[in-house]
């Protein structure tokens, strides 16, 4: 009897054993063909009540805080899903959901919540209850529409929506001022409510939309990463005070201006304005303190201000505009370390490439029309030598080959 007993309490340990392994493979996101595990069972039958009660009312099992079901071409949303309301972290990326049960709404304890590369249409209502939520990912889906609910989620801190087909964000996103990361790039975006209620916003993704306006955003005010770029801006929105921006990217748009007050950005460190319709920029951009980055190619630019050029600056780019000249002042640049001026009209190299840049790393002219040969007298020949003794060792330094 004893020998029967020790045999019974060991298949009993087994199965336990077996059923913890499972839910092991399932947090691991391995939910296909293990031979018969309780997990593989339960989502063989479609989570149905009875699989998860059983999973539901097992202690042990209260101990696993994090599920993932990602990577396993599941079509359908376990609908009883809610008995596993206990759970804080549910990754179900990588699937081929269409659309989510209202019974979602149940995991009130959920905390980061990952729906990325799915196939999902809409959201239910039923999200706000979902107040714990933190993080919330939605990217790669193809939502047209956010819920108005979503402001139920006070504690919101990150939310990315990138690469869907949203054409409106509700107005009420901007009663979550805690969150600090939203990613709305990719989408199908014309204008942006008001946010300034997202007062602990660090970072704002709306690139490649097809935003023509913004509405002022002057109250979001700790923002440190502001990404416009690729849509079709011809007017930038009033920028406020913002004391934490350091990179505003503002490539591919419509702007033939920046704001004159564009020194307030005292702590920007990148700007980059590429493919734009600009001819000149404000010279109060020299009163970036921090800036290191300038990035201007690709519009019609024909003189840049001296004042612009600081010892700061690691990094010009001035490609493709209409120069006819090395901007006067950018000798002053000692720190630079990347200097693009390609696709210009300039024809003539300043002496001062030689002794002004003393830890350049990269140089690009080419595709300006510059005479080397006598026209311009022996000293610019002499010139050209010594520019390629110095530079020709540097990969990326391009140059024109010789008049013939």
């Amino acid at each position: 009897a004893g020998q029967g007993f020790q045999q019974t309490r060991r298949g009993v340990d087994f199965y336990r054993a077996r059923a913890m392994q499972a839910l092991s493979n399932l947090c691991r996101g391995t939910l296909i063909d293990h031979g018969g595990d309780l997990m593989a069972e339960l989502q063989a039958s479609g989570f149905k009540e009875a699989k998860v009660q059983e999973l539901a009312k097992s202690k042990k099992i209260h101990t696993q805080k994090f599920l993932n079901i990602s990577i396993n071409r599941l079509e359908a949303f376990p609908k009883n899903i809610q008995k596993l309301d206990f759970i804080t972290e549910l990754n179900c990326s990588e699937n081929f959901f269409v659309e989510l049960p209202p019974e979602i709404g149940f995991l009130t304890n959920l905390e980061k919540l990952d729906l990325s590369d799915n196939k999902l249409r809409s959201l239910p209502t039923t999200i706000m209850h979902m107040t714990n939520l933190v993080r919330l990912h939605l990217y790669k889906n193809d939502l047209s529409v956010i819920p108005d609910e979503i402001s139920n989620m006070k504690k919101l801190q990150e939310l990315n929506v990138f690469n869907n087909k949203i054409i409106k964000i509700p107005p009420t996103l901007g009663e979550i001022s805690s969150l600090r990361e939203v990613n709305f790039a990719d989408n199908k975006l014309k204008t942006i409510p008001s946010i300034d209620g997202l007062t602990n916003l660090t970072r704002l993704a709306l690139f490649n939309n097809k935003l023509v306006v913004l509405p002022p955003i002057t109250g979001i005010t700790r923002v440190q990463k502001l990404e416009l770029y690729r849509n079709a801006l011809d007017t930038l929105p009033e920028l406020g005070n913002f004391a934490d921006l350091d990179e505003l990217i503002l490539t591919k748009n419509w702007l033939s201006s920046l704001p004159d007050d564009i020194d307030k950005l005292q702590s920007l460190e990148v700007l980059e304005v590429n493919q734009n319709l600009l001819k000149t920029i404000p010279s109060s951009v020299g009163n970036l303190k921090m800036l290191w980055k300038l990035m201007l190619a690709s519009n019609k630019i024909e003189k840049v201000p001296p004042e612009v050029f600081t010892s700061k600056l690691k990094t010009i780019d001035l490609s493709s505009n209409l120069l006819v000249e090395f901007p006067p002042g950018i000798e002053r640049c000692s720190n630079l370390q990347n200097l693009m001026v390609a696709g210009n009209q300039i024809n003539r190299i300043p002496s001062f490439l030689l002794t002004s840049f003393p830890i350049l790393k990269r140089l690009t002219y080419e595709g300006n029309p510059i005479t080397w040969d006598g026209a311009v007298g022996q000293k610019n020949v002499v010139l050209q030598q010594e520019l390629i003794a110095k530079f020709s060792a540097i990969p990326s330094s391009k140059f024109l080959p010789a008049a013939q």
